[in-house]
């Protein structure tokens, strides 16, 4: 028997209206758990329940192509309880029935997460599986404070206090909850001697209940660049037959870095946010047959992304051979160190570096280290950046001049 999926979804939320349904990276927040749920294969589309008390609710989750069941007056109040709610939608199952219970308001949970705790639910001898986080403060130092604003439960907490001697204590984040009708009837609950703890790490476990926590998912979907890239492609396809040009036989493809270089003879191709790897997934558009030369000057993005450093060399050497059976010449620069950018290491950068060194060596490819000008002491100077990514405009000036020295140069080889 496979399971169901019940996402309740009310309206009435007091603390922040329609919570459910506010929109996030361009869809219903409730659409982030409904596709989740679509996405894990686990249930017929209509056996993915939306449980509310709104018509414009149902209308729209409608729309996904999953079921819609309106609640009954008495269980839309503020004092209807959960297990109320889910007492009613299951009366008419069977017994041994599994259901998924998934909250709205944890958009970042991912489908692959519901598949594992539901498959340690199938393979395991347990009552429940029930998602949950560590703790980011122990309960140590959490206090009260007395009518005169003393903290009443601190006195010397802060002697011989580490974090790391305390054992971890984790929490229910509330993005998935596994039971059957008969267990969950029973125990009028989800927590029982029996219940499994899938652990989720924090970044996925946002409860969305106040703006701060909705204003919180959003950093987390903005900050996301491998889901940026993946929803970007076809951004970065227009944006490559936008700027096609048939007779051009000199380009230079890069990243935001790039975008405000212009060398004579040269039509820049860069586009913000590039990496290595959708600029070899649009090389059908970019290569005409009058191309002669390429300046590529990419690879930072790929490792905000994400991409594992030896992928990375991998997508070079493709990108080499590509323009090898093209007969098309290939200049290039190192990547550009960063500096205070979470998202990316140096390390990482420096190890491709020497990587392209060789390889470059090895192919005979003119090779530009910018890093000779933008850098100090490995890592991306302070006085020559924006954002710790990209350059002032000084230095914007002064890269585009030794770039176009190396263009017109004689090759090394």
């Amino acid at each position: 028997m496979k399971p169901i999926c019940i996402i309740p979804a009310r309206s009435g939320s007091k603390g922040l209206p329609d919570k459910n349904m506010l929109f996030l990276a361009g869809k219903p927040m409730i659409f982030h758990t409904i596709d989740a749920a679509i996405e894990t294969g686990l249930f017929e589309k209509e056996d993915i329940f939306v449980s509310t008390d709104s018509e414009l609710y149902q209308d729209i989750c409608l729309e996904r192509g999953i079921s819609v069941v309106m609640r009954k007056p008495e269980l839309s109040t503020d004092t209807a309880t959960s297990f109320d709610v889910m007492e009613d939608f299951l009366m008419d199952y069977e017994e041994d029935q599994v259901f998924v219970m998934l909250q709205a308001t944890s958009p970042l949970r991912k489908a692959w997460h519901i598949k594992e705790a539901v498959d340690h639910y199938d393979t395991h001898n347990v009552d429940n599986v029930v998602s949950f986080s560590e703790v980011e403060k122990h309960p140590r130092l959490f206090s009260t404070l007395s009518e005169d604003g003393f903290a009443q439960d601190m006195v010397g907490v802060d002697k011989n206090y580490r974090r790391q001697d305390l054992q971890t204590l984790y929490y229910p984040n509330g993005a998935i909850y596994i039971s059957n009708k008969q267990s969950y009837l029973a125990n009028k609950s989800f927590f029982t001697p029996k219940t499994y703890a899938y652990k989720m790490a924090k970044k996925f476990s946002v409860d969305v209940d106040t703006r701060d926590d909705f204003i919180q998912v959003i950093g987390h979907v903005f900050f996301d660049y491998d889901r940026r890239e993946k929803e970007n492609k076809k951004i970065y396809r227009k944006g490559f037959k936008n700027l096609f040009d048939s007779q051009a036989t000199c380009l230079i493809l890069g990243d935001s870095r790039c975008v405000n270089i212009d060398i004579d003879k040269y039509v820049n191709y860069s586009q913000g946010g590039l990496t290595l790897a959708t600029l070899l997934e649009n090389l059908d558009i970019i290569l005409s047959d009058e191309v002669r030369e390429v300046f590529l000057s990419v690879g930072v993005n790929d490792l905000i992304t994400n991409y594992p450093t030896d992928v990375i060399c991998e997508h070079f050497k493709r990108f080499y051979t590509l323009l090898e059976l093209k007969k098309i010449k290939l200049r290039m620069t190192t990547i550009g160190y960063t500096l205070f950018r979470e998202t990316v290491k140096n390390s990482d950068i420096k190890q491709i570096n020497n990587w392209l060194e060789y390889f470059c060596r090895d192919k005979m490819i003119d090779l530009l280290d910018i890093n000779e000008y933008i850098a100090k002491d490995g890592r991306l100077d302070y006085h020559k950046t924006t954002d710790g990514l990209h350059f002032n405009k000084s230095t914007e000036s002064d890269l585009k001049e030794k770039i176009q020295e190396f263009l017109t140069s004689d090759s090394a080889y």
